[in-house]
C-alpha cells in the first residue's frame, strides 16, 4: 500500500506531500517542511509615472512604462525602429528587444530532456510552466523561461536560473511563421503564466523559488510577504503600466486571507484574463504544522482588477492537496479544474466570477485509492469548452482501468474523456448528473465506492503500454485533438518512450479520426496544448540549439513543425 504520511517528493527535497492522519475534511494535506523569511522584491504601494486607476493600491504599483536598458533594448531615453519610448520605472523591468532571434535571447527549456516516465514519482505532481502559448487568430504569443546559467550562483541548475524570461509575438506571413516582436522580462525566479487583454496589453505572472529556503518558524502563520508572486502588465511597446505584488494585494483586500508560500510547490500555475479581471491559480504551502513536522500543500486562487491591481477575490474552491490545475474563462466566469488527492480526492471543477459569485465544487472523476495517497493513478490533461449541445465542457485525462493500488502502475493506464453539463452550476454537486461518458468504472475512492463516468479512447491492455502526459486542444467546429505519450516497460529505469500519439474526437467524445503516432517529440509536463486557427499547437524548446519549435497538428492528424531559431 502507499504511504499516507509525508510521502516525500525527491525533486522537492524539503517538500513532504502525503496527507496527515487524523485530519478532518477541509484540513490541508502535507507539504514542504518550512517557510522563508521574505522574498526578492520590496513591497509595492507607491506610484511611478502615470497612476493608472486613479490612485495606487497597496500591493500594486501603477507606472508610466518600463525602463529601457540592456542589450538590444528599445525605448527608454531613445527608441529604435520607431518604437514608442517608455518612461523609466522601478521594480521588475520589461525591455523590448531589437532582435527577434531566439538564440540571441537565451536558452529555452529543453523539451527532449524531460524523460520522466509514467513510473516516475514526480509525475504525480504538476510542474511549473516552461513555454506558455496564448493564441490570437493565426498569431500566437509565447512566454518562455530562460534556462541560461545564473553566474551569480555559479551553477547550471535549471531551477536556479538567471531570473529572466522572454515573450515573443509570432505571426503568420507569406513565408510562414516568424517572430515579429520580442521582450525581455525580469522574473522573481520562474514564470507562472501569460494572458493578454482586448487592447493588446500583456500580463505576466512570476514567483520565487523558495522550496529550499523554508523553515518551520518563518513565515509565521498569517504572515503576508512582499516579493513572493508578482504580476506585470505592459503594452506592445514594452511599456509597463502596472506591477502587482500578489501577497500585498491579498493582505490589503483581506488581512485574514491565506498568505502565499512556496508558489507552485508540487503543482503548476495558470493565468487568465477577461473583461478587466485577471485570475491566477497555483499551488502553495500552508502554515507549519508541528503535529506532522511539515507544511501542508493546497491550491490558491486570486482575482485582480486589471487596471488598479486591487485583489478582488482571495479564495475560490478548496482543493488539498491540489497537484495540477487548469484555468480559463467560459463566458460566465473563470473555470478551474484541479486534480486533488484528499479533500476532495477527485478531478474537481468550479466556476467563479465576481468577489462573491461562484459555484460549488463539482467532483467529475474520483480516482481509486486512499484519501491523501499522493498517487492518484490519474493524470489531468486539459479542459475545453464545447460550443453546442447540453454538455459544455470536455475534460481529458489518463487513468488505470483496474482497481488495484499496490504499485505505482497497476496494469495499463489509458486515455479517457468525460463531458460536463453546460448547466452544471444548477445541479446538485453531490450527484453525478452533471457528468457524462460512454462507460462507467467502479472504484473505491477515499474509502467509499464511486462510479465514474468516462469514455475510453485507448486500450493498451494487449500491448502492456502506458499513456501519459495527456493534452486536449480545440480544432474548431467542435472537434478536438487529444494528445498523449506512449510508454512501455516495467519501471522508471526500464521505461521506453514510444512516441507522441493523437486522435480527434467530437463534442460527445467519440473518435472521429483514429489514433496514430505523430512523432517522437515529448510534451512538456507543465504546459498546455492550445488551438491556433484550425490546428492544435504545442511549442517545444531545444536548449542546445537555442530555438523554439511550433508543432502544428491539423484535423487530419498531420504534424507540421516550424522552427523559430
Amino acid at each position: 500500500m502507499h504511504a499516507r504520511i509525508c510521502v516525500c517528493l525527491a525533486a522537492l527535497a524539503s517538500a513532504c506531500l502525503g496527507a496527515c492522519t487524523g485530519t478532518n475534511e477541509g484540513a490541508k494535506g502535507t507539504g514542504g517542511t518550512g517557510a522563508a523569511a521574505g522574498g526578492d522584491a520590496a513591497a509595492g504601494g507607491t506610484s511611478s509615472g502615470a497612476n493608472v486607476g486613479g490612485g495606487s493600491a497597496a500591493g500594486a504599483t501603477a507606472q508610466g512604462g518600463s525602463s529601457a536598458g540592456g542589450s538590444g533594448a528599445t525605448g527608454g531615453a531613445g527608441s529604435a525602429g520607431g518604437v514608442t519610448a517608455c518612461a523609466a520605472t522601478e521594480g521588475l523591468q520589461v525591455t523590448r528587444l531589437t532582435t527577434t532571434s531566439i538564440a540571441m535571447m537565451g536558452k529555452p527549456f529543453d523539451s527532449a530532456s524531460d524523460e520522466t516516465s509514467p513510473w516516475g514519482w514526480d509525475t504525480n505532481y504538476g510542474k511549473p510552466p516552461e513555454i506558455v502559448a496564448v493564441p490570437d487568430g493565426e498569431s500566437v504569443d509565447i512566454l518562455w523561461q530562460d534556462h541560461s546559467a545564473d553566474p551569480a550562483r555559479g551553477q547550471e541548475d535549471p531551477a536556479k536560473n538567471a531570473k529572466k524570461a522572454f515573450l515573443v509575438h509570432v505571426e503568420k506571413g507569406a513565408a510562414g511563421y516568424a517572430v515579429t516582436r520580442a521582450y525581455q522580462l525580469d522574473q522573481l525566479a520562474h514564470i507562472m503564466g501569460l494572458a493578454r487583454d482586448e487592447s493588446g496589453n500583456y500580463y505576466v505572472a512570476t514567483g520565487v523559488d523558495e522550496d529550499e529556503d523554508l523553515t518551520p518558524e518563518l513565515p509565521a502563520p498569517g504572515m503576508h510577504r512582499a516579493g513572493i508572486v508578482k504580476l506585470v502588465k505592459f503594452d506592445a511597446n514594452g511599456c509597463k503600466s502596472l506591477e502587482i505584488d500578489a501577497g500585498m494585494a491579498r493582505q490589503t483586500a483581506d488581512a485574514e486571507s491565506e498568505p502565499i508560500i512556496n508558489p507552485m510547490v508540487a503543482a503548476t500555475s495558470r493565468l487568465a484574463y477577461h473583461d478587466g479581471r485577471v485570475a491566477l491559480v497555483h499551488g502553495i504551502n500552508t502554515s507549519y504544522d508541528a503535529k506532522v513536522e511539515a507544511r501542508h500543500q493546497k491550491a490558491l486562487t486570486t482575482h485582480f482588477d486589471a487596471v488598479s491591481g486591487v485583489a478582488t477575490r482571495t479564495s475560490t474552491m478548496w482543493v488539498s492537496h491540489s497537484f495540477d490545475q487548469r484555468l480559463f474563462y467560459d463566458g460566465t466566469g473563470f473555470v478551474e479544474v484541479h486534480l486533488g488527492d484528499a479533500y476532495p480526492r477527485a478531478i474537481v471543477l468550479g466556476r467563479f466570477s465576481g468577489p462573491k459569485d461562484g459555484t460549488k465544487s463539482y467532483e467529475l472523476f474520483r480516482p481509486k485509492g486512499e484519501s491523501g495517497d499522493n498517487d492518484t493513478f490519474t493524470r489531468l490533461g486539459g479542459v475545453a469548452p464545447v460550443a453546442s449541445g447540453d454538455f459544455g465542457y470536455l475534460v481529458a485525462f489518463t487513468t488505470e482501468r483496474g482497481v488495484e493500488t499496490d504499485a505505482s502502475l497497476n496494469g495499463t493506464r489509458d486515455v479517457a474523456v468525460l463531458r460536463v453539463s453546460r448547466a452544471f452550476a444548477t445541479m446538485d454537486e453531490k450527484s453525478s448528473a452533471f457528468v457524462d461518458g460512454a462507460a462507467t468504472q467502479e472504484v473505491t475512492s477515499a474509502g467509499k465506492v464511486a462510479t465514474n463516468k468516462l469514455t475510453w479512447l485507448t486500450d493498451y491492455a494487449a500491448d502492456l503500454a502506458q499513456a501519459d502526459r495527456p493534452r486536449l486542444a480545440p480544432l474548431g467546429s467542435d472537434r478536438f485533438v487529444v494528445l498523449w505519450e506512449r510508454w512501455t516497460g516495467t519501471g522508471d529505469r526500464e521505461a521506453t518512450f514510444g512516441g507522441l500519439h493523437g486522435l480527434v474526437v467530437g463534442p460527445d467524445g467519440s473518435v472521429q479520426v483514429a489514433a496514430k503516432q505523430l512523432g517522437q517529440q515529448h510534451l512538456s509536463r507543465g504546459d498546455d496544448v492550445v488551438g491556433l486557427a484550425a490546428s492544435a499547437l504545442y511549442v517545444s524548446g531545444d536548449g542546445a540549439a537555442k530555438k523554439l519549435t511550433l508543432n502544428l497538428i491539423g484535423a487530419d492528424l498531420e504534424l507540421t513543425s516550424v522552427d523559430l531559431p
